[in-house]
Order: C-alpha cells, then sequence, then structure tokens
C-alpha cells in the first residue's frame, strides 16, 4: 500500500470508517498481531506479488499509525545490507503465520514475504490533498487548524493546536510529513 489509489488503502479506510468487515480469516491473525507487538492492526491483505522473475505470496499488515509501523521497522544495516524490516518481530509473524495461519497462503509452494504500512501517513496526505490548494493560499496561519477539520472524512484527531503553531510554524505541510494524529 503505497498510494490512496491503492485498492488495499481504499478498502482499509472502510474498514476504519466502519463500512466494511475484516475478512474473517485475518481476524485471529489480527488479534495475535495486536496482542502480541500491542499494536493496532487496521486491516491485513494477502495477495501475490509478480516480478519479472518469479511470483511470491505477499501479505501486507497495515497498522493504523506511523508509531505502530514502526515496531516492524527497523532501517539497521547488517553485514553491510539494509536490513528494512525488524527481522525478529517479522519471524515471530512469519512463524505465527506457518503454524496457525497457513490457510490465508494462496499459494503455498511459494514464497511468502510480509510487509508493513502505516495507515495514517495516506490517511493525512489524502485530507492533505483534499483541500483545493486557491484555499489553502487563502488561509491565515491561524485559520488552517480550524479549517482542516472540515475536510476531516476519517476522523483524524490532531495532537494539539499548540503543537502544530509552534513546532510546525502552522503549516500542515511539515505536520503532514511528521505525523502526530490518532484515530476517533
Amino acid at each position: 500500500m503505497v498510494s490512496t489509489a491503492d485498492r488495499e488503502y481504499k478498502e482499509t479506510k472502510k474498514i476504519i470508517l466502519k463500512k466494511k468487515n475484516l475478512n474473517p480469516r485475518f481476524q485471529k491473525l489480527k488479534d495475535y498481531i495486536s496482542k502480541e507487538f500491542l499494536v493496532d492492526v487496521a486491516n491485513i491483505c494477502v495477495d501475490v506479488c509478480k516480478t519479472y522473475k518469479r511470483k511470491d505470496n505477499r501479505i501486507q499488515i497495515i497498522l493504523k499509525t506511523n508509531k505502530d509501523c514502526e515496531k516492524f521497522i527497523n532501517h539497521q544495516y547488517k553485514n553491510g545490507v539494509l536490513n528494512f524490516f525488524d527481522t525478529e518481530n517479522n519471524k515471530k509473524i512469519y512463524d505465527e503465520i506457518m503454524t496457525n495461519h497457513k490457510d490465508i497462503i494462496k499459494f503455498p509452494d511459494l514464497k511468502t514475504f510480509i510487509v508493513y504500512s502505516s495507515f495514517e501517513q495516506l490517511a493525512v496526505e489524502e485530507l492533505y490533498n483534499s483541500i483545493p490548494s486557491k484555499v489553502i493560499k487563502e488561509l491565515k496561519k491561524n485559520d488552517f487548524y480550524d479549517f482542516i477539520t472540515d475536510y476531516n472524512q476519517i476522523n483524524i484527531k490532531f495532537d494539539s493546536k499548540e503543537n502544530f503553531d509552534a513546532n510546525y510554524e502552522g503549516s500542515f505541510l511539515l505536520y503532514k510529513m511528521n505525523c502526530c494524529v490518532d484515530f476517533l
């Protein structure tokens, strides 16, 4: 899930808005991940990722917030190679899937990999992009924080106006790049 146009984003948004339920096949895995890692899993999507050389099962764990997503990403070098995902947490989830949730995998004979993404990052981007640039330019710094609530369809709750003004100079662009939001 890398864009608000992605099927996974649209499906996850519906789940968060309670217009759709999580696929029941994924509920036990969601419960395990939520309890084991103390995170809020918004959705789980399983598909086949095709490259020019091969196909693999891809399991996407979509977490509600950036903070939750950070528990699975570490950006550390090991033996000269960038290790993007936290290998210990990733292994725990992979082992759980292979032991107790193998039925969610579409093609058992293919390799399986897990990716993690944050719904929050794209939701804030969608919110920002829904406001016409002409309107943004006309707003004064003091009006923007209050104004943004009119476009807030998915109930993003901002941490505080004081933080917005003091640390982000009233700039939603800076704010969205360093998300500090929660969902109602």
